[in-house]
């Protein structure tokens, strides 16, 4: 193992299930031989659902009689790489063992008080960081080159905005919080199925018995959760929710009203609840769809677009170096939902040449890379639907759908409009990490800031054939 995940000096081995049944129960997992390594495979725990019949919480009733949707019996994607609950739970108390002493340390330091102001006044200790971090920045632009990102951020501060999971603050950290010009109700998350709090899950905590970590903070009076911050389940407490009204004003672009109109086909999608996705661990979001107890905080999300959905128009604060990278998903699987049914940018005032191309897909394969529209009666049919029910039969992912040969991305800057083809947009396209795809898309050398600056970006050319996600947005 390594540091930090409390596996390093590894634990006691033992041969029979009378040995490891006299170990602690928290360590049991990690200490059967090979003879008896049956016992130590209950990796994990979870349930999708535990009954709410009768239950309320502090006099508030929030009893169901039955799930909104079938539940599974546990959550998926329990592969064997996977670690598990009981080695996620080592490694949470190895991490917090280290904060704990430290507490303490400050604590014994604290009855010594009144201190001096350099035992406790932060100021001096951040400007000794920063001044370090500016008399090394060569070293880290070197860093920068080699990840393939612009070295600026390597010099400067930077801002972005995503609609990832978890992070903190996440309504005013969502891509969301600084659009501008399209504001539409389709960009919501979805919300959840049920309110907090959820139902005491026995599978989860040590037998009786054990020794049981969070009976002992509670020491007797149990914990309170802070779910004043998250209301209920018709809402993301945390965040905002777009209306029809804030879409029938939404002004579209400043500075280029007349082309930059505001979109109506831009969709959020994916985990339900998200403004409510902190990572704190009274975090309550996920709580859709067949598992509704899985609730994990993770999430790729996105705003999903397509040929269709038009314009999105963002606000960027007080930008100071004129640098505009964006973060996508080139691999998205399926369309909005918004433009179904949809010949043209927004679904309105359709002419015949605005519809959908036809042509073969840039990168098609017969076989494997089946374009996802097809043309009946000049109709143009989804077949989102159709893979779906494809899928129950093939547990395969469907394969990325093509670029068409009219595919472009155009973005503007305060209203300046850039077009970029398919390949030319693969001339800037990054690749730092796994599955991590950016593009620079702006670096102003004259930039004179600080300022805010309109930012708008769209697809065009492929319809719904060819969808993206936009998940994040940096700028300097």
């Amino acid at each position: 193992g390594v540091y930090g995940t409390g596996m390093v000096g590894g634990f006691p081995q033992v041969n029979t299930e009378e040995e490891l049944n006299k170990l602690p129960w928290a360590i049991r997992h990690f200490a059967c031989s090979k003879d008896i390594s049956h016992l130590c495979n209950e990796r994990y725990h979870g349930k999708c659902w535990v009954d709410r019949q009768g239950f309320s919480w502090e006099g508030i009733d929030l009893s169901m009689e039955k799930p909104p949707t079938n539940q599974k019996a546990e959550p998926g994607g329990r592969a064997g790489w996977h670690p598990g609950d009981r080695e996620h739970q080592l490694q949470a108390r190895a991490l917090t063992f280290p904060i704990l002493q430290a507490l303490h340390a400050v604590l014994k330091t604290w009855m010594n008080a009144p201190l001096k102001d350099n035992q406790w006044h932060m100021t001096e200790y951040y400007k000794t960081i920063k001044a370090k971090v500016v008399e090394h920045a060569s070293e880290w632009e070197a860093w920068c080159e080699a990840k393939m990102i612009h070295t600026k951020f390597c010099k400067f501060p930077a801002q972005g905005r995503t609609e990832n999971t978890p992070r903190a603050r996440p309504w005013e950290t969502s891509l969301r919080s600084i659009v501008s010009g399209n504001k539409h109700p389709s960009m919501n998350p979805p919300l959840n199925s049920y309110d907090p709090p959820d139902v005491y899950q026995s599978s989860l905590f040590p037998p009786a018995g054990e020794v049981n970590v969070l009976a002992i903070v509670e020491n007797g009076v149990p914990y309170a959760k802070n779910l004043a911050r998250i209301v209920d389940s018709s809402q993301d407490a945390l965040g905002v929710r777009f209306t029809e009204e804030d879409a029938k004003e939404a002004p579209g672009s400043k500075y280029n009203p007349s082309v930059i109109q505001p979109g109506k086909g831009w969709q959020r999608g994916d985990t339900a609840g998200s403004d409510n996705c902190d990572g704190e661990h009274d975090s309550f979001c996920g709580r859709t769809g067949d598992c509704l107890l899985y609730g994990h905080n993770d999430g790729r999300a996105g705003l999903t677009i397509d040929g269709f959905s038009g314009w999105g128009v963002f606000n960027l604060p007080r930008m100071e170096q004129g640098v505009i990278v964006i973060k996508i998903h080139s691999w998205t699987f399926f369309p909005p939902a918004t433009t179904a049914g949809w010949t043209c940018e927004n679904g309105v005032d359709c002419t015949p040449t605005e519809a959908v191309h036809t042509n073969r897909a840039l990168l098609s394969n017969d076989d494997d890379n089946h374009n996802y529209l097809r043309r009946e009666n000049s109709i143009v049919v989804d077949r989102q639907q159709e893979h779906e029910q494809q899928q129950k039969h093939r547990q395969l992912k469907p394969p990325v759908p093509a670029y068409c040969n009219d595919f472009k991305l155009e973005y503007a800057v305060d209203g300046v409009i850039t077009s970029l083809t398919q390949p030319e947009m693969e001339k800037i396209r990054k690749n730092p990490e796994r599955v991590v795809e950016v593009l620079e898309l702006y670096n102003n050398e004259t930039f004179s800031g600080p300022r805010d600056v309109e930012f708008a970006i769209r697809l065009t050319g492929c319809g719904r054939q060819k969808p993206f996600d936009l998940t994040h947005i940096y700028w300097i």
